[in-house]
């Protein structure tokens, strides 16, 4: 979805706010997966994820992703989207 380079000795502050249309029974969620880079190396580590409620899924689903860190080597981050279930 979007990716950024923060350099060394700054600081990310992210925050994303998420929505969807209520399209009943083409998923049963969404996640948010934030990952980073250093020197080539990529972890994933901070996930989110939103589930409808309903047993109709006939819903919209809002939610927002606050994260704050101060990085000590330059490091890539890339903020990734994907449905949960019928997949």
């Amino acid at each position: 979805m979007h990716e950024w380079t923060v350099p060394a000795g700054e600081a990310l502050d992210l925050g994303a706010h998420f929505s969807t249309h209520d399209n009943a029974g083409l998923a049963e969620g969404f996640r948010a997966l934030l990952y980073s880079t250093v020197e080539g190396q990529e972890e994933q580590f901070l996930t989110m994820s939103r589930a409808f409620d309903s047993a109709s899924r006939d819903e919209n689903a809002d939610t927002t992703l606050l994260y704050r860190s101060k990085v000590e080597q330059e490091t890539k981050f890339s903020l990734r989207l994907d449905s949960v279930g019928n997949e």
